[in-house]
């Protein structure tokens, strides 16, 4: 972890797309995201300022991850394989290590069930995926890396969701049974 958050720190915007494809290769951010849950597994060993270390650690390059700044990177680390681990390590701020029984829980909120409510019965999975996505993409620009996001992952965030919800208008327009089904 800690050679990988030196790779992070030293990031060039020449080294950027190398470093980006070298995350999306196969199978490395299942590979980093499984930490959570031999960390997580681990509990309360005997060497517990080392296991916290690791968590905070893993925190910080997810975050690292996610402050790059590159779409295709964001929206995999927030996809239905990796959203879970993803948040889960961001409950892992080292900012807040002293509130550790207190931290956020981002997992437990996006899990509940009556999270998302849709006002008319969306059939498309594509579309449904987006939605998704969209809110994801708030939440995590908004509430979990508030405090960690400049101006230009701000500006990649915004429009990805501007992207997302052009993409899901031109589903939801494109569905014949839409539009008549709201004015039942």
């Amino acid at each position: 972890l800690e050679a990988l958050l030196d790779v992070l720190s030293s990031v060039t915007h020449h080294t950027r797309d190398k470093v980006v494809q070298a995350v999306l290769a196969d199978g490395f951010l299942d590979r980093l995201l499984h930490l959570l849950e031999e960390l997580e597994g681990d509990g309360q060993g005997e060497n517990e300022h080392h296991h916290h270390a690791r968590l905070h650690a893993l925190f910080r390059v997810v975050r690292g991850l996610v402050t790059l700044s590159e779409p295709v990177l964001i929206a995999t680390l927030l996809s239905d394989r990796h959203v879970a681990k993803t948040f889960g390590v961001l409950e892992y701020d080292p900012d807040y290590a002293d509130l550790a029984e207190q931290r956020t829980k981002y997992r437990l909120y996006l899990a509940r069930k009556h999270l998302f409510k849709t006002a008319v019965p969306i059939r498309c999975e594509a579309t449904l995926r987006q939605i998704h996505l969209s809110f994801r993409l708030a939440y995590l620009r908004d509430v979990v890396m508030a405090r960690y996001i400049d101006d230009g992952c701000f500006a990649t965030v915004r429009e990805m969701m501007a992207s997302q919800a052009v993409e899901i208008l031109g589903h939801l327009e494109s569905d014949p049974d839409l539009l008549p089904g709201i004015f039942r």
